[in-house]
């Protein structure tokens, strides 16, 4: 029996993550910390906003694996637009 794969979302900013959130209609997840969470309610997708930055991607995917008790065979995106300041100066 095949189950839904397990996927964790790691974006930076609020922009980056509306259309993930509205795609898997991600809801909220209400709890006291740092990150702004949103989980599914059908199948184990979570993203999690984690500021601008390595530090703070590697801080919030550590804390998304707390809280969203992820399996070693979740899959995890970092999906972003990775500088765009910087290539938006150029022009």
């Amino acid at each position: 029996m095949n189950s839904p794969p397990s996927i964790r979302w790691l974006v930076a900013l609020r922009a980056e993550a509306k259309e993930i959130i509205s795609q898997y209609e991600l809801k909220s997840f209400e709890h006291e910390g740092p990150y702004q969470i949103f989980k599914s309610k059908k199948y184990d997708i979570w993203l999690i906003i984690s500021g601008i930055g390595k530090v703070n991607a590697a801080a919030a995917a550590a804390y998304l694996f707390l809280k969203s008790k992820a399996t070693p065979w979740s899959i995890w995106i970092n999906f972003g637009i990775a500088g765009f300041e910087k290539i938006m100066e150029q022009f």
